[in-house]
């Protein structure tokens, strides 16, 4: 996101993991963090199964979205979880 934070505004950060499932993030509660210019949050990767693989994304809202962030992806170096589903090959030009 860009320019100031405003407090009547709702910020949410998304992580998508391998097995398909988004968790949601809401970023007005106490437990996450803001300074002038950004928000944040701490995240147990062991609570979301510890994944092999994130992406990441962040949106604000006031009633409708307002804005969203591109997905950036993190491999995050932790074994893939059994059960992950497998890795697929993008087609090429």
């Amino acid at each position: 996101m860009r320019g100031p934070l405003a407090t009547e505004l709702n910020y949410r950060i998304l992580i998508k993991i391998p097995d398909g499932m988004t968790h949601i993030i809401d970023c007005n509660g106490p437990k996450n963090h803001w300074t002038a210019s950004a928000f944040y949050a701490k995240v147990d990767l062991t609570q979301i199964g510890s994944p092999a693989a994130l992406g990441l994304s962040a949106e604000v809202s006031q009633k409708i979205l307002l804005d969203r962030t591109a997905w950036h992806f993190w491999v995050t170096g932790l074994p893939i979880p059994p059960g992950a589903p497998p890795a697929t090959k993008m087609p090429g030009p």
